[in-house]
């Protein structure tokens, strides 16, 4: 079986250290889930080799900021009402309570990747014909100016 360390592309220290709040044990436990599950959305949007030691600081911070939005919505409470006042927390919806990269995450993750809109180009492919092919059994010979004190 792959460790947590081999499949998670940030450390549970990375996220710890960004946090506005302690880690509980049972906290760190759903973190490093999180983690592997976020780490698994950018290969797949990106580069499915990326590891630890060569994915763009870019993409990790990305796997963090999904992380962190996970461990603060995971309740996936949206609404919150007391009394006659209503709080609305987020517009996700359906998609609290799980790891998730947004689209411009995605093509963050993309670019990254050399895949975003901002890397295509065209391919063009010359064959190169030479203008008075030589005739089979004929020499060219062109002359070399001597240069001056030979």
């Amino acid at each position: 079986m792959v460790s947590f360390n081999e499949t998670s592309l940030i450390t549970l220290e990375v996220l710890e250290a960004r946090s506005p709040f302690p880690l509980s044990s049972r906290d760190r436990e759903v973190a490093k889930a999180a983690i592997v599950d976020a780490s698994n959305l950018v290969r797949h949007e990106g580069n499915p080799n990326w590891n630890p030691m060569n994915v763009p600081p870019v993409v990790k911070t990305v796997v963090r900021n999904s992380v962190a939005r996970f461990m603060n919505l995971i309740d996936g409470v949206t609404v919150s009402r007391a009394g006659d006042e209503t709080e609305h927390y987020t517009d996700l919806q359906e998609r609290t309570g799980t790891v998730f990269l947004t689209e411009d995450e995605k093509e963050t993750v993309r670019r990254c990747a050399g895949r975003g809109r901002s890397s295509m180009f065209a391919v063009s492919t010359f064959l190169y014909t030479p203008p008075n092919p030589p005739v089979a059994g004929e020499v060219t010979v062109s002359s070399v100016p001597a240069s001056a004190g030979t």
